[in-house]
């Protein structure tokens, strides 16, 4: 197989072997997430599944961890020459493609928080001394919108979010998200996101000026 980034902030591989299903499984969880393959056009595009050669542009997984890359049920399994590149990151992302079990092809999707921000002794520092000392500094001309989980509840952050912008007021606009690879691509482009649990997260509660929850 070959690798490279992608314009779109994704990764694109291609390799030999026929197939007509894509597919990352996850090493652990069991979940599987189709990849859409090209439908090629005679005398335009990659070569079609009849030549030998596939192609696909791999997006972030849902969920961190390593996902192996298969082609109609076969593990894709990496050769010497880009074996050699490995590991390809994708700009601005948190995922990778590396091998496994010696030469399969693997997508490694890395958590939002780092270890040491995950851990229960830091989360203890953030609620108990780093969210106090933030609550004695200014509040920040800054609007925190929480909860968006889809629905009308998050419909509803979107229109506030939207007026207030329309009032071209100079406020900071913070979004909440989950981490989950692909969250920040459902922020809006006039906010910052914001994942929850994390240093910058507890700043923004104790020091946004608003906080605009979903469904209240």
């Amino acid at each position: 197989p070959r690798a490279e980034t992608a314009p779109d902030g994704g990764l694109r591989i291609g390799g030999t072997g026929a197939g007509a299903l894509l597919e990352l499984r996850h090493s652990t969880l069991g979940e599987t997430v189709a990849v859409p393959l090209p439908v090629p056009v005679a005398g335009q595009g990659p070569s079609p599944p009849s030549e030998g050669r596939f192609t696909a542009v791999l997006a972030p997984p849902p969920r961190e961890g390593d996902w192996e890359v298969f082609l109609d049920d076969r593990p894709v399994r990496v050769g010497a020459a880009l074996a050699a590149l490995l590991p390809v990151h994708a700009p601005g992302t948190r995922f990778h493609l590396d091998r496994r079990h010696g030469d399969r092809l693997t997508v490694h999707c890395a958590p939002a928080l780092d270890d040491a921000e995950r851990s229960a002794y830091h989360q203890r520092l953030l609620r108990t001394a780093h969210h106090p000392a933030q609550k004695r500094l200014p509040l920040r001309d800054a609007v925190l919108y929480a909860g968006d989980a889809g629905g009308t509840a998050a419909g509803s952050l979107r229109a506030v979010h939207a007026e207030l912008v329309r009032r071209s007021t100079d406020a900071e606009h913070l979004w909440v998200t989950d981490g989950t690879p692909g969250a920040a691509t459902r922020v809006p482009a006039t906010a910052v996101p914001v994942v929850a649990y994390s240093s910058a997260w507890y700043e923004a509660l104790a020091r946004a000026r608003r906080i605009v929850a979903a469904g209240q």
